[in-house]
């Protein structure tokens, strides 16, 4: 069999790829066959070595198992799409896993022979309801339970973002705990430094100067660094007014994602703040922060007093 791994999350299909190579190759050790899986990179293989290890028959083991990746960046892809069209078409008996790191247009040749011949897995764009859902399979596949009110923290800690979501997920799998709490997220799992930016935001905006206070001490003890801290500020600040005007325009949430580069998951409580925000407090957020650069760069303050002073004049 021939398979395709592709999509827009890369991230993603590579997890199912080596999931499903994974798979197949404890199938065939299960049966005591004895198994070769053999790996090239399409942007850097030669077409002709590739071909010829795959019709070449093996002398030291039963099957081949053959991952290759990136074949749409080959200097030879051309070559590369119509021997693969070829073997889908001929049913070659071989487990073949083919990863690309985007998604494949639907209306080439090539996945036409794959949606004929072949299995097609195409990574889907995750949303903060299927990253939910996305999110306890991975959790029940690795046999780690985290109750309700923890996986939401936990989900907000990664950002949404699939592979620190497995990455951490490792770290939990690792813990004697049966049940894993907020309590244990907390010390488990930091925050995302762009989740508790939005938050230094949406409390800035709010007047909470306490709770902003909080928040920026957090990041500086964590060692994030100040000057980073407040280009942050300034990037997000950026967003929330383009997001205002696009609201006005009356365009939509998914115009507003698409147009600004906005990860779907995070377009809802970027458009809450744009809401919540007037344009002349993000003008006058901005030029103070303009102006703690200008002041810190030449010396005239310490980079961290002058961020707290910026809670306390805003």
């Amino acid at each position: 069999m021939i398979y395709l791994f592709h999509g827009k999350n890369s991230f993603l299909s590579s997890l199912e790829f080596h999931r499903i190579q994974e798979q197949i190759v404890n199938s065939f050790e299960q049966d005591r066959r004895a198994v070769n899986v053999i790996k090239f990179d399409g942007s850097t293989s030669d077409p002709s070595v590739i071909t010829t290890e795959i019709e070449t028959p093996s002398m030291f083991s039963d099957t081949k198992v053959f991952m290759m990746k990136r074949v749409s960046e080959s200097p030879e892809k051309d070559q590369l799409n119509e021997y693969l069209i070829k073997l889908l078409e001929d049913k070659d008996p071989n487990e073949i896993l083919i990863w690309e790191n985007n998604k494949v247009r639907s209306n080439t040749r090539l996945f036409k022979a794959f949606k004929k011949h072949g299995k097609i897995y195409e990574a889907p764009e995750l949303n903060k309801r299927t990253f939910r859902t996305w999110a306890k399979q991975q959790l029940s596949t690795q046999e780690v339970n985290v109750d309700s009110n923890a996986l939401d923290i936990f989900m907000q800690r990664v950002n949404y973002n699939p592979e620190r979501f497995v990455k951490e997920t490792e770290k939990l799998k690792l813990l004697p705990a049966k049940i894993i709490t907020v309590e244990i997220i907390d010390k488990v799992c930091p925050d995302t430094l762009e989740h508790t930016i939005w938050e230094l935001i949406d409390s800035i905006n709010e007047q909470q100067n306490s709770k902003a206070a909080t928040i920026l001490n957090k990041l500086l003890n964590q060692g994030n660094d100040a000057y980073f801290i407040l280009s942050m500020l300034g990037r997000n600040l950026r967003l929330l007014l383009l997001t205002k005007i696009l609201q006005s325009e009356n365009k939509t949430s998914g115009e507003i994602s698409k147009i600004l580069k906005i990860p779907p998951f995070s377009i809802y409580s970027v458009s809450r703040s744009a809401q919540n925000i007037s344009l002349s407090k993000i003008k006058k957020i901005y030029d103070k922060i303009i102006n703690i650069d200008y002041s810190a760069k030449t010396g005239q303050i310490d980079i961290n007093l002058a961020l707290n002073i910026l809670l306390s004049i805003i």
